[in-house]
């Protein structure tokens, strides 16, 4: 920031000002816009304008939005196939490809959770195993936890019940599909994985 300027420098209080009020109010709002967070209102900036850092708008760090977990299941048949289902076409990801999983519910053990959501969602059974990746995304105002592991499928043919088609395809064919973008870190470590197994 330029020390010619009229706002105060609460280091060197009572400076002489050298540009107009008008000119050098709009400046400085230019020039610190960056250190305000979008969700900040005007008051802030012009707290900071006339000194006075009690007005200042503080974000208490106790409100800040939990995380949601998210238990997700890379399943894999017999063949070395993986299961993805297209979601609905609703929302921001609506018509996207995506491995299976849903919320967990409180207190319930992630690999309940995963078993729990590809019955209820694909109406198949699977054994979960390892834990593939932790993943912490953020769509808009939401932030996600997705907590990955490679399941076996050990019955039921596979139903759309909560999304338009699934599909069993080949790891090195998951670029073909369009996939939300936390999916994508979740193949990098799947095929990445494997390529350790054949190792």
């Amino acid at each position: 920031a330029s020390a010619a300027c009229c706002l105060p420098n609460h280091s060197t209080a009572g400076a002489p000002a050298k540009e107009s009020g008008a000119y050098c109010l709009i400046k400085k709002f230019f020039e610190l816009q960056t250190c305000f967070k979008l969700e900040d209102d005007l008051t802030s900036f012009l707290a900071y304008a006339a000194g006075d850092p009690a007005r200042f708008s503080v974000k208490d760090a106790s409100r800040t939005v939990p995380f949601q977990v998210i238990g997700v299941g890379v399943v894999l048949n017999p063949g070395g196939e993986v299961l993805i289902d297209q979601r609905l076409n609703e929302g921001l990801l609506g018509g996207l490809w995506e491995f299976p999983g849903g919320k967990q519910e409180p207190s319930e053990p992630i690999a309940e959770t995963i078993r729990r959501e590809l019955e209820e969602e694909l109406a198949i059974a699977v054994e979960v195993g390892e834990e593939l990746v932790v993943i912490e995304h953020a769509y808009g105002p939401k932030r996600l936890r997705f907590v990955v592991h490679l399941c076996t499928w050990r019955s039921g043919a596979p139903q759309p019940l909560a999304s338009q088609q699934v599909r069993w395809v080949r790891p090195e064919q998951l670029g073909q599909y369009p996939f939300p973008a936390a999916n994508g870190r979740i193949i990098a470590a799947l095929l990445e994985r494997l390529q350790l197994g054949v190792n």
